[in-house]
């Protein structure tokens, strides 16, 4: 039986959809200790910068707090911000997971559209636009959010894992361990299966100062990160499918765009 689709209209401008492209959880810490409240904000832009957006309960299908006694869902008020004020006990790595609803937005300039596939590395895309003999402007675009992020709770030991979400990074080393690895590595899954060839984008916010690398992932859907103490990572990765008839249907959308996201520290 086909799921009831939720789907949340924006009117997108020019300059919001150049700057508006990843989705984060951004906590005020990273390392807290056990028995404090962990606060975190969901912001959307891009190099770390950007907006900070409420807490709204129709936007998501899972916003939950993963830790190694289990899992509890974020328990916000509406409006909240930051999104997530809750408090976190014991020792763990914890993960910040969210998984958005549906979203639409219409491009009527063509060059929007071909910017954006260049810049994620998507840029088969245009061919395969072409070859169903899509319109250049006027079309639709739905997509969803799968986000993370690792914050260390008291001792903060613990891996991370795969939780499940269709579109996901996983982290391959505790970022808050010591170690004498100059990488770490990160492993993009599609569905539950490593994504091989796929591009992403790796943010490194350190000293006010944010670099920026373009990174794919081999046989494995693995990719090495350079390793920076104290810095702030944001990788970032989207693919593009075509929506099942029922989705299209629903939106009139012609494609679905996923995104994939994971913000966490490295240590000192």
């Amino acid at each position: 039986m086909l799921q009831r689709l939720t789907i949340t209209f924006f009117l997108i401008t020019l300059s919001q959809l150049s700057l508006a492209h990843e989705f984060w959880i951004e906590p005020e810490e990273y390392q807290i200790r056990s028995g404090r409240d962990l606060n975190a904000n969901i912001r959307i832009g891009e190099y770390f910068s950007g907006d900070t957006h409420a807490f709204f309960p129709n936007r998501f299908g899972r916003f939950e707090l993963i830790t190694n006694n289990g899992t509890v869902s974020v328990q916000s008020r509406l409006g909240d911000r930051p999104a997530v004020q809750q408090r976190v006990t014991g020792n763990s790595l914890l993960t910040i997971l969210y998984d958005s609803r549906y979203s639409k937005l219409t491009y009527d300039d063509p060059a929007l559209f071909q910017d954006f596939l260049e810049l994620e590395g998507i840029e088969w895309v245009l061919d395969a636009h072409r070859d169903r003999g899509l319109p250049d402007a006027g079309f639709s675009e739905v997509y969803r959010r799968f986000s993370k992020t690792l914050v260390a709770v008291g001792n903060g030991r613990g891996d991370d894992q795969h939780r499940g979400m269709m579109f996901e990074w996983v982290l391959q080393q505790n970022p808050y361990q010591e170690s004498n690895e100059s990488t770490l590595t990160a492993q993009l899954f599609w569905q539950g299966q490593p994504m091989t060839g796929a591009t992403a984008r790796l943010f490194i916010r350190q000293y006010d100062n944010v670099d920026s690398f373009r990174l794919e992932t081999d046989s494995n859907g693995m990719v090495e990160l350079p390793r920076r103490t104290d810095a702030e990572y944001l990788l970032n990765a989207v693919h593009m499918i075509e929506p099942s008839p029922e989705l299209a249907e629903a939106s009139e959308a012609v494609w679905e765009s996923l995104w994939a996201s994971m913000v966490f520290l490295v240590g000192p």
